[in-house]
């Protein structure tokens, strides 16, 4: 009870109540505009790019994705202070408005649809002089900035039904019935926590949830949407191989290829470091064998989502058992490693391990990979600058030990075997895709992680300690799927770019991630992480310069001739095989 107690005071493990009131706010509205952004976006993309027009079908799916999160967040109707009653008419009119504004954008773009659900702030002022116990009266200067909003809405509207075909009269009528029911909205939910100031934002979620599902039934079943869906969405999606989750890149401009697929790297991996931060640091679960092998599983999942099936495999099982092995080891000592590193230092050491990785290239049958000059030099500096960067660290940060310098290093020598196999896999049968990659050394990665669960009685633990705290798990499931998006941001950008524009790419977000770290999580920078940091920046750009020479652009995404990659080889080793290689 104590921790959903304290949920007021604290955004999804951030605590708000010991900070200024600029960070509270910047946090909150941080978390706003980042989903609502992407709910913008994943909107205009199912409704105006798939033309998948079920809005009804779609809200009824994402009410029992909030039961579920709900869940994770530990609430139960146990913790009700209101009786179910005081929720169904709440409930009608919150499914209609999702329903009605879901289903307009197969009638209005985006952009027309964001301006109408702007202006509801009108017909909520209006309807706050109605609701009994409410009796809501605004000072005369809000009227009119909802006025102007109004105005605004009306140029835009105009404007837009000269330049956009996808506008109509039956979009505008169920997008002002959204709106209508959006006034009556949020003045009941005001009046209920106004009634009742002990009711939750867990609580008014959960049980309006509950009790509106059934409310969208009746339209799927009338409008026949809930077959119509439930067929459009099963079809799978052929043209994978030229498109980023069903983003078509081919008939783009450069630069809209490269800002889709860097964006959906940046956002995959920097979800991946706060949530790993989250996890070891702030809730102090340290068990990197358990928690790689739940994310195994949602990996599976994600891959079996993509269509990928066995009978696709071009290499016998026996070809992946070394290098799950291998990967999985890294996997499990690199999140074990955060138990006793801080992610900053961690982020660090793995940037280095281009030095391992030439080096083991060396003797790898199949590869006997040699490199210039000048790529030494680039690693020496790396190291050297994490030298100093750790240094300045183990003065400013408590949670810094030999055991986590030990097994980050594991996990660097681990990781010089896996991009080196991985590469000589690809190189002796050109026609192994990177779902197979994955797939296969995920199969028979998975049952490598069970001994030292096991045998250090991890497996235990983590059960019991995720148990008390299930939410964890919530947690786990959006950093593999947010990581799996990266992962294929990742190979898209090989593809079209190379690898020395990924190189550069995974280097800056590994500076970003450092300093988000730094920044969310309120920790000291000193003038020696400054040094260290720019000695690793000397070394990256010396990596980069030579590699400024045109390059072939028509790579393919999952066949590559031998010479290609041979051609290529020293780039995607020198790269961020912990990205690449699991995906090439």
């Amino acid at each position: 009870m104590k921790k959903n107690e304290e949920q007021g005071r604290s955004l999804f493990g951030i605590s708000l109540t010991d900070r200024p009131r600029w960070h509270q706010f910047l946090i909150c509205s941080s978390g706003f505009f980042f989903g609502y952004l992407v709910n913008g976006i994943c909107e205009e993309y199912v409704y105006n790019r798939l033309h998948f027009s079920y809005g009804w079908y779609f809200t009824f799916i994402q009410g029992f994705v909030y039961l579920f999160l709900i869940y994770l967040q530990g609430f139960t109707s146990k913790q009700m202070v209101n009786p179910w009653k005081t929720y169904v008419k709440l409930s009608a009119v919150l499914m209609g408005s999702h329903g009605l504004t879901k289903g307009s954008l197969a009638f209005l773009n985006y952009p027309a649809q964001i301006m109408f659900k702007s202006t509801k702030v009108l017909p909520v002022m209006i309807m706050g002089a109605f609701i009994p116990g409410l009796r809501r009266k605004y000072p005369l200067h809000e009227y009119i900035s909802a006025i102007l909003l109004v105005v605004g809405l009306i140029l835009f509207t105009l404007a837009d039904a000269q330049t956009s075909p996808n506008f109509s009269v039956i979009g505008v009528a169920m997008i002002s019935g959204a709106l209508v029911m959006d006034s009556f909205l949020g003045n009941l939910q005001e009046a209920i926590f106004t009634m009742n100031p002990e009711t939750t934002q867990m609580e008014m979620l959960f049980c309006s949830t509950i009790v509106g599902l059934p409310f969208l039934i009746p339209p799927m079943l009338f409008t026949g949407e809930l077959f119509k869906a439930w067929t459009s969405c099963a079809q799978k999606n052929e043209e994978q191989g030229r498109s980023l989750f069903g983003i078509s890149l081919t008939d783009r401009p450069r630069w809209h290829q490269f800002l889709i697929c860097s964006s959906g790297f940046f956002f995959g991996y920097l979800v991946n470091g706060i949530c790993e931060e989250y996890v070891y640091n702030r809730l102090h679960f340290s068990y990197g064998w358990y928690f790689t092998f739940i994310q195994g599983f949602v990996y599976l999942f994600l891959i079996y989502l993509q269509g990928f099936t066995s009978k696709q495999m071009v290499n016998p099982w026996k070809t992946y058992v070394k290098l799950s092995a291998v990967l999985m080891g890294s996997h499990g000592l690199t999140k074990g490693s955060l138990a006793f590193l801080n992610y900053p230092a961690q982020i660090m050491f793995k940037s280095t391990k281009v030095l391992p990785v030439m080096i083991m290239g060396a003797f790898i049958p199949g590869l006997r990979r040699k490199y210039p000059l000048h790529e030494y030099i680039s690693a020496i500096l790396l190291v050297v600058g994490l030298i100093l960067f750790t240094l300045a660290d183990a003065q400013t940060s408590p949670n810094f030990s030999v055991i986590g310098v030990a097994m980050i290093s594991g996990a660097l020598v681990m990781d010089s075997f896996l991009g080196n196999l991985q590469e000589a896999i690809f190189t002796m049968n050109p026609e192994t895709t990177q779902m197979e990659m994955l797939f296969c050394s995920t199969i028979v990665g998975l049952p490598f992680l069970i001994p030292p669960m096991l045998f250090t009685g991890e497996l235990f633990k983590a059960w019991t300690s995720c148990a008390q705290h299930p939410y964890v798990y919530g947690v786990l499931v959006f950093e593999a799927m947010a990581t799996f998006i990266g992962q294929v941001s990742v190979l898209s950008l090989i593809a079209l770019f190379g690898a020395a524009t990924t190189a550069m790419i995974t280097t800056a977000r590994k500076a970003v991630t450092l300093l988000l770290s730094y920044l969310i999580f309120t920790k000291p920078l000193t003038e020696q992480h400054g040094s260290g940091l720019l000695l690793i920046a000397m070394g990256i750009t010396l990596k980069m310069l030579p590699e400024n020479k045109p390059i072939s652009t028509k790579r393919v995404l999952t066949t590559s001739h031998s010479s290609t990659s041979e051609k290529y080889s020293g780039d995607e080793e020198l790269g961020e095989n912990e990205e690449k290689r699991p995906l090439v």
